[in-house]
């Protein structure tokens, strides 16, 4: 085999297993940021250190970066570990459609009343408003 072949093929094989794999999401970047940080601590990771702006969250094997493409934001991990990205993904967009449905509540302190959806519920006195 000729030398330049086997050079080009050594060279794609590591860009294959070098490469940072990346998910696209269409919400909004302080979500995705959330949503991200959230996941990766479910799945075990504990998180020390993240920059919400820069969209960076680092633990003590790795990184996880979201930032803007277009329309979307792209989640990527580093370094590439597809387990941890998968699970990552299921659970950020099973967070981010729950926080799109759920309903919004006012609590009325006067009365210790709670509404959701045209519903109202009278707090027991245990319960405090943080």
């Amino acid at each position: 085999m000729r030398p330049e072949l086997l050079a080009l093929g050594a060279l794609t094989l590591f860009s294959c297993a070098t490469a940072r794999p990346t998910r696209a999401f269409t919400a909004p970047h302080d979500e995705l940021f959330t949503a991200t940080w959230l996941a990766l601590e479910n799945e075990g990771v504990r998180v020390t250190g993240h920059d919400r702006i820069a969209g960076s969250l680092t633990w003590a094997t790795g990184e996880a970066s979201i930032s803007g493409t277009g329309d979307d934001e792209a989640l990527t991990l580093t370094p590439n570990d597809p387990r941890l990205l998968d699970a990552v993904e299921r659970r950020v967009r099973a967070t981010l459609a729950a926080w799109e449905t759920s309903q919004d509540f006012t609590y009325d302190a006067r009365r210790n009343l709670l509404y959701v959806s045209g519903f109202s519920k009278i707090l027991t006195p245990s319960w405090r408003v943080g």
